[in-house]
């Protein structure tokens, strides 16, 4: 009945897989313990004892898949849905679509950024306005336009989208991460994605920039 009710056909399947060794070990410990006449003396002890053991594995095997594991055909649209997201993000770049740029970014990337162009302000100016910041972001202009075009000059995006193979490092329900690796480079880096509003955006300060 708990497995007909929180598993599709493919967890049932990808369950008894993973319980198959501890069946087995469960199976050759009986085996051994009634060839020296251990379990003889007291079989009701050892029959709730094994019982429970299995009962056990069952519960947090299920609890595990309940809320970690994505069945197949979810977990193959929502890395489609990441890497497409993922890509479109790095072509507008390149493209210095700067406004969709923007749209795309998550809100602690956004929130970096702007905290990062404010302290440059600073620097020179005692006073710096969020508000003038945010909306040339926004519209992708003005202080956007030099920001990201700065970017552009030591970055490349040709490097990730041509240059580079990509596969998906894990998705949780609103977090997942994207494994990059540049044909030139020994380690892959890790793209941050998160699911805001429902829709999936490219958490690029949070995986790149250093703080």
């Amino acid at each position: 009945f708990l497995l007909q009710n929180c598993m599709s056909l493919l967890e049932q399947q990808e369950l008894l897989r993973l319980l198959q060794p501890q069946l087995e070990e469960e199976q050759q410990r009986l085996t051994m313990l009634q060839q020296r006449q251990l379990i003889i003396k007291k079989p009701m002890k050892s029959t709730k004892g094994n019982f429970f053991f299995l009962f056990s594995v069952i519960v947090i095997t299920l609890f595990f898949f309940k809320t970690n594991a994505w069945p197949l055909s979810q977990y193959e649209r929502e890395s489609s849905l990441i890497l497409n997201k993922a890509n479109r993000f790095f072509i507008i770049l390149e493209k210095k679509d700067y406004k969709d740029v923007w749209v795309l970014l998550t809100k602690q990337s956004k929130n970096i950024i702007i905290n990062d162009v404010c302290k440059a302000i600073r620097k020179t100016a005692k006073k710096c306005n969020l508000n003038l910041i945010k909306s040339s972001f926004r519209e992708g202009k003005g202080l956007a336009r030099d920001y990201w075009d700065s970017y552009l000059r030591y970055f490349n995006p040709d490097i990730i989208l041509k240059q580079s193979v990509w596969s998906i490092r894990y998705i949780h329900k609103s977090q997942a991460e994207i494994s990059i690796k540049y044909k030139k480079a020994p380690n892959p880096v890790y793209l941050i994605m998160k699911k805001e509003n429902g829709s999936w955006k490219v958490g690029l300060a949070e995986s790149f920039f250093k703080h």
